[in-house]
């Protein structure tokens, strides 16, 4: 007899760690990202599962809202049903089985109500507690293990028309996410230019090249900012989405390197043995390097040797001294 107990006793905890029986042809398997953004429309019959699992991106995921709109229709027979969600399924599910072992998480009749929202944490997050009319918060922690889950809603009582039994429930799934994303700066460099040249600014903060590379910002806009001496300013605006990457490009080009000049009417300039078709105070494109300027004026002529940096401008004037002799 004591064989038969311990035998017995085995058996009932096998079937105890079984879970409780989950029943029904799988209506949809849908697999959520973590982004904001994104809701799921699916109709649910009765007695059919939903199967709601997240997607690869959960970084910023903290859970799931379900909302159920139950017609004018079926919120007649609202009592004649309940709602149930059941975690840790198994076997894997698939669109082709019925039958699943998991842990019930959630069970409540179904309220006289046209919308029933529930929130679902993900992970060890803890969502706000609501108040509302129609809204039930899951507060028991959702570790990954506890994925997918399945929504079924099934009538409590016998006798129910075939037209109420075969109308669906429509259903909106939602991630919750938290209010923040990833940016990754791209900076294309024209040649010569180094990390060194440059400063980067997001929102008056400085950050290096490599802090740039998934780096989390809360959702909004944003200001960025590159200081440079040898490529200038650049100040651009972007958005970051709560739960999504942004990628920004970018692209670095030196200063222009130029010659201004402001001469008499009638000047002459060569610019290392070249003529130059110049204008005043116009912009004229140069080359960085040691560069020789002549200037002639009648008769007159003047040559100077400049060493030119890319990126600067020279303003080019001929200054005039008056001589003042005593006799």
């Amino acid at each position: 007899m004591k064989n038969v107990g311990f035998v017995f006793t085995l058996l009932l905890l096998g079937i105890q760690c079984m879970g409780d029986p989950v029943f029904g042809p799988v209506a949809d398997i849908l697999e959520i990202e973590g982004q904001g953004g994104l809701e799921f429309e699916r109709p649910v019959k009765s007695y059919e599962l939903l199967i709601i699992q997240p997607g690869k991106n959960t970084q910023f995921l903290t859970g799931f809202q379900i909302e159920i709109i139950i017609s004018d229709n079926l919120k007649r027979y609202s009592d004649n049903f309940a709602i149930d969600i059941y975690g840790s399924l198994s076997p894997a599910v698939s669109k082709t089985r019925k039958n699943y072992q998991g842990e019930r998480i959630f069970s409540e009749n179904l309220p006289r109500v046209n919308r029933l929202f529930i929130n679902i944490p993900f992970g060890e997050n803890r969502l706000e507690i609501s108040s509302a009319l129609g809204t039930y918060d899951i507060t028991r922690s959702m570790p990954a293990r506890a994925y997918p889950l399945a929504l079924t809603i099934q009538p409590i009582t016998k006798g129910l028309p075939s037209d109420v039994l075969d109308r669906a429930f429509y259903t909106i799934i939602k991630p919750i996410v938290e209010e923040k994303g990833i940016l990754n700066l791209a900076l294309e460099k024209a040649d010569g230019l180094t990390k060194d040249d440059f400063d980067i600014l997001i929102d008056n903060i400085a950050y290096t090249e490599e802090d740039t590379q998934n780096l989390v910002l809360k959702s909004g806009i944003h200001q960025l900012v590159i200081n440079s001496q040898a490529a200038g300013s650049q100040l651009t605006n972007f958005t970051i989405n709560a739960g999504q990457t942004t990628e920004l490009k970018l692209k670095l080009q030196p200063k222009n390197t130029t010659l201004v000049f402001d001469l008499l009417e009638g000047a002459v300039v060569y610019l290392n043995g070249k003529l130059l078709d110049y204008k005043n105070h116009e912009p004229l494109a140069v080359e960085e390097g040691l560069n020789t300027i002549i200037i002639k004026i009648g008769n007159q002529k003047m040559t100077r040797k400049i060493e030119i940096k890319s990126g600067k401008s020279y303003n080019i004037a001929l200054i005039l001294d008056l001589d003042v002799k005593e006799y």
